[in-house]
């Protein structure tokens, strides 16, 4: 038999004789063709008569195609089928034959597969997409992810389907940005942004972002309105015809409350609520009643004035520029009361302390009542002053402190006594300043009508943004399709889709890629599944928070897998973690610092043990909650139980929870607004079929991203063998970080006699806790620290310290400082901080636990260079001295100083570590000596 025309270098169209017949390509069939004056041959490979003549106006035949792709690479073809319907193929070749009259061009499609060819009208493909990762980058790095994916179970949620789908990899995707690691491009916004569900600083930075770059990350801790960011983002997007944007999480809960804030606002007829099938099959079930909505929104826009719809873009950016300014104030506002309530609480601390020494008053010191600032140079001076001088020494020092600070008669200021009432002094000054700049900021906003000019701001946007969306012209009888699966024209009438990571391929149309995609909760999204919907989408912005729960990587899928780089690594890295490792400074990251959830408190334990202080509470203390924070321990002895297989709990502290806590919460709130927490499934479990009619109960896994007005978080584990077992699993920063900032107005911690002395966070939490409300739980004999006042003392003596030599003695003091800063940068002394010059006197829980010389020693200024405290619950940790060698070596009075010193710490019981100028190995031995006194510490506290 003869061979046919070859296909690549011949296209020939056969129509049928009837007017109006469509072309079919029937290149297959012909062995030749040619042309007389009246009719075109061709000659067939099979039938008869082999030759056959056709009217010229039922033959095309086109050659001298040209390739639409690279040699050796592979596409995907997204074209209309005969049927209508979207359809795709996989190419390895592209050709297009132009057109040799008006009945256009066509391209022909030779299947990767190699079982064959098809031919397509140019009229009728969507979309020519190359393989964006077909290369010795990108090719790897997928191929170790699919490889994974293979070796998840069957079931809903297995992605082996998704990735042979992505055989092509749209080289326009976020997922071939990612892959390629291309630098983030960025498009200036120059309209006037909208912010229909309100704004604030960090807020406004977030959404820029994400409207201007290929990239961009969005760090949301608890309650700084991660959902509102998003809102406003979708907002933006929307508001460019034709832009569409998918909201994905690993589940269908993260993305729920983006629709209903969505419904809520009366925009539900621009959302695709998609997911699993059954959901999908819901959404097409109310496109009907949707379309309708859209309807009712067109007529109540069209019947307003015009000056209902006069916010113009000039007045919204100059409103915005405004508001700007007011909000820099309104934060400055809520930092400042921040800092006084904790200068307050530290206070008291401090007064207690005072109230155990007999202190004269020191009513006529006039440096008492100046400024804070000057109070706390006084102190500096003083403690880079020397301890002994002559006469002329002293004359020249009293003259040039009478100057700067104005009569300080006879007092002494290296007196302790006179040191610590300067102390109090400071927290006094410093308090009634804050206080004053509070009342100050608040004059100023209430002047400028800050709120209103707030409320006008978000009135301006939602106007624009509802006459804009009314404007829109869509078709209205768009037929549905029989698959529960959007179409072009469907998208554009419902440009937000919601979606599940692993269920967003289905709902799309073949080929379609999405403007922008948003993945919330993008810290739980491991990198498998985030590739499939990555791939979606040309923009991409990650939502997450580093600090709350991590994805659960399942080491069996990656056993014998090497990943090709460390920030692909499907077990080390989730999509937040990997974007930000692969991206490095070049990434557009802002975290939301306001914080609008928990009771100061309580958000204040997340604050300083996870985030550093970087949140800034906008919260006020509820009169109504005596102990916004507090601890119930069970009885002593051992309460976990453990089923094998299925986990492990304690009845005896869902009795306690049941009998102690419940009553109280009940008596003043709703069941509804409480809940019970676990980090154990079976526990979770037992807790809900106890306390169900009553509360809400499960695990801090599936609560993330709720919350209830009071929250109790029951830790299960006990002091026994099983249960330190477990003390990793529950002592989880990520896990802690959780459970505490669910909670609005209450939290309660639950927990065993023991108080779980092998814990880390669990252990500050509760040292926390303590600080706050020492009446609540037993007291330690230990002075906290008071870490405003020395905050702000080094921070103040630090820069002057290294202009002058401290006390006459060599620079080893700043060396040690630039050693201890190095040292407790480290993520395991997060919870450390340093103070510098600290008076021994400060430490000292009462003045009977040491001797007459060393309490002489002690009021004549003694000072320790440094000490290491814990930020969280303020506990000291570690004294360090730094001993120059030939003043304390070859100084025997020197000698005798440091033994009284090592015997009154000793006598404190604070650990006090020496370091030699002559040594060598100082960062090893304070790491060692930090992990001794953490230990003894943990071990104490049981």
């Amino acid at each position: 038999m003869t061979s046919a025309l070859d296909p690549h270098r011949y296209l020939v169209l056969i129509r049928d004789a009837r007017d109006g017949a469509p072309f079919d390509d029937a290149t297959a069939r012909v062995v030749a063709f040619w042309f007389d004056d009246r009719y075109a041959w061709l000659e067939h490979t099979s039938g008869e008569p082999r030759r056959r003549k056709y009217r010229p106006q039922r033959v095309r035949v086109l050659q001298k195609p040209r390739s639409l792709m690279p040699e050796g690479r592979c596409a995907r073809v997204t074209y209309r089928a005969k049927n209508g319907d979207m359809a795709a193929v996989v190419a390895a070749q592209v050709l297009r034959f132009d057109a040799v009259d008006d009945s256009g061009a066509w391209i022909r499609v030779f299947h990767a597969s190699g079982d064959g060819m098809r031919t397509i009208r140019e009229a009728d493909v969507r979309r020519i997409v190359v393989d964006g990762a077909d290369d010795a980058e990108g090719r790897p790095i997928l191929d170790y992810w699919r490889r994974i994916a293979g070796r998840q179970p069957e079931g809903p949620t297995s992605l082996v389907g998704h990735y042979e789908a992505m055989r092509i990899v749209d080289r326009e995707s976020a997922l071939a940005h990612f892959l390629h690691r291309r630098p983030i491009g960025r498009t200036e916004v120059e309209r006037a942004v909208l912010y229909p569900f309100g704004i604030n600083l960090s807020q406004r930075a977030a959404v820029r972002n994400a409207l201007e770059h290929d990239v961009s990350v969005i760090q949301g801790p608890p309650g700084t309105g991660k959902t509102q960011t998003i809102l406003n983002i979708i907002a933006n997007i929307v508001l460019d015809p034709g832009a569409t944007v998918g909201v994905v999480s690993l589940n269908n809960e993260a993305v729920k409350n983006v629709g209903e804030k969505l419904h809520d606002a009366g925009y539900d007829f621009v959302v695709a609520g998609l997911g699993p099938k059954a959901k999908r099959e819901a959404f097409f079930t109310a496109v009907p009643d949707l379309r309708t909505a859209r309807t009712v929104h067109r007529l109540e826009h069209s019947a307003r004035t015009d000056d209902d719809g006069a916010a113009t873009d000039t007045k919204l950016k100059n409103l915005d520029k405004r508001l700007v300014k007011l909000q820099e104030l309104d934060r400055e506002r809520a930092q400042k009361s921040g800092e006084r309530a904790a200068y307050e609480l530290e206070q008291s601390h401090f007064r207690e302390h005072l109230d155990r020494h007999e202190i004269p008053p020191l009513d006529d010191f006039p440096l008492l009542w100046r400024s804070s600032r000057r109070i706390l140079a006084l102190l500096v001076d003083n403690a880079l002053g020397p301890l002994t001088t002559t006469r002329a020494q002293r004359i020249r020092r009293w003259l040039r402190q009478y100057l700067r600070y104005g009569i300080i008669r006879s007092l002494d200021p290296e007196d302790t006594e006179v040191v610590l009432r300067l102390q109090e002094a400071y927290y006094e000054r410093r308090i009634a300043e804050l206080r004053r700049r509070v009342e100050q900021i608040d004059r100023r906003l209430e002047s400028a009508k800050y709120k209103d000019l707030r409320g006008r701001l978000v009135g301006m946007s939602q106007a624009l943004f509802g006459a804009e969306i009314a404007a829109r012209e869509l078709p209205e009888s768009t037929a549905l399709p029989s698959y529960p699966r959007l179409t072009r024209e469907l998208l554009q009438e419902f440009p937000v889709v919601l979606s599940t990571c692993h269920s967003l391929r289905a709902g799309l149309p073949d080929g379609e890629l999405l403007d922008y995609l948003i993945v919330d909760e993008a810290s739980q999204v491991d990198l498998v599944t985030a590739a499939v919907a990555m791939a979606l989408a040309r923009r991409i912005v990650v939502v997450g928070d580093s600090r709350q729960l991590q994805h659960i990587a399942k080491k069996a899928y990656a056993e014998g897998l090497r990943a090709p780089s460390s920030d692909t690594d499907y077990l080390r890295h989730n999509l937040l973690s990997a974007v930000i490792a692969r991206y490095g400074d070049d990434l557009p990251e802002v975290t939301l610092q306001e914080h609008y959830r928990c009771d100061p408190m309580i958000i204040g334990y997340c604050n300083k043990k996870f985030y550093r202080d970087e949140l800034i509470p906008f919260t006020q203390d509820n009169p109504r909650v005596a102990r916004p924070m507090r601890v119930e321990l069970t009885a002593p002895g051992g309460h976990m139980r453990s089923v094998k297989g299925k986990g492990a709990y304690s009845q005896r502290e869902l009795d306690q929870m049941s009998q102690e806590v419940l009553p109280g919460w009940l008596a003043h709130r709703r069941p509804e607004d409480c809940a019970l927490v676990s980090p154990f499934r079976l526990h979770a479990d037992e807790a809900a079929t106890n306390l169900r009619p009553y509360i809400a109960a499960d695990t801090v896994h599936k609560f993330q991203g709720r919350e209830r007005a009071a929250v109790s978080f029951t830790t299960v584990i006990d002091d026994t063998k099983q249960g330190n077992l477990r003390v990793q699993f529950v002592d989880q920063p990520h896990l802690v970080n959780v459970a505490v900032s669910r909670a609005k107005e209450e939290f309660v911690l639950v927990t065993h006699h023991s108080m779980l002395p092998r814990t880390r966070h669990i252990h500050d939490l509760i040292g926390y806790i303590r600080y706050q409300d020492p009446g609540n739980i037993r007291e330690s004999d230990l002075v906290g620290v008071f870490d405003l006042l020395y905050r702000d003392f080094s921070q103040r003596l630090r820069p002057l310290a290294k202009r002058v030599v401290p006390r006459g003695e060599s620079p080893a003091e700043a060396i040690a400082w630039t050693v201890l800063d190095d040292v407790l940068g480290a993520e395991e002394y997060s919870n450390l901080g340093l103070s510098a010059q600290m008076f021994v006197r400060n430490l000292v829980p009462e003045p009977s636990v040491l001797t007459p010389r060393q309490k002489e020693y002690v009021d004549n200024g003694a000072s320790v260079d440094f000490l290491v405290h814990n930020r969280v619950t303020n506990r000291p940790v570690l004294a360090i001295e730094v001993d120059g060698w030939q003043f304390h070596r070859g100084d025997s009075r020197q000698t005798t100083r440091d033994r009284r010193k090592d015997a009154i710490f000793g006598r404190i019981g604070i650990p006090l570590l020496r370091l030699e100028t002559t040594g060598h190995g100082e960062e090893q031995r304070i790491r060692e000596a930090l992990d001794k006194a953490l230990g003894e510490q943990w071990e104490e506290l049981a």
